[in-house]
């Protein structure tokens, strides 16, 4: 069976749009394959309140599921989630960093799903001591990192 191309499924899609592309960026890190349309006609990808994106994403999902392909798959237009992402590892690292040196434990502030997932993955993999856990209060969730237990 033939490898599967998040890259070339995505760039089919986009051809039987006929919109302005640059290029598709694509990177892999924690089962996840990121891809990164880079493109002038960012409206015409954003769409009304951004469901022509939505929806481009979850064909694409359901396109490489079909396929086999079990990674998650994460669309961006112009490297905006990246920058999103990029703050919350920063605000994960910071708040890790004064758990690690002085404090029992930490909470960042409520997140989304997506965020919360970046958050705990940052602490995961750049901090073993530490551990981390969504918690609910008035319905809005945020993260927790505390030290480990040492038993």
């Amino acid at each position: 069976m033939a490898k599967i191309s998040p890259k070339k499924e995505l760039q089919k899609i986009i051809d039987l749009m006929q919109v302005d592309l640059d290029h598709i960026e694509e990177d892999a890190e924690d089962n996840t394959v990121n891809l990164d349309i880079i493109t002038p006609a960012h409206a015409q990808f954003y769409g009304q309140r951004g469901r022509t994106f939505d929806a481009l994403q979850h064909l694409l999902r359901v396109i490489l599921w079909k396929k086999g392909l079990s990674e998650y798959i994460n669309l961006d237009l112009n490297s905006a989630k990246k920058t999103q992402y990029d703050k919350v590892r920063e605000q994960a690292r910071q708040a890790a960093e004064k758990i690690t040196n002085d404090k029992d434990h930490g909470d960042l502030p409520h997140m989304n799903p997506t965020f919360r997932r970046i958050a705990h993955l940052t602490i995961k993999n750049e901090f073993p001591d530490l551990q981390t856990e969504s918690i609910e209060e008035h319905g809005w969730k945020f993260v927790r990192i505390s030290k480990k237990d040492k038993s």
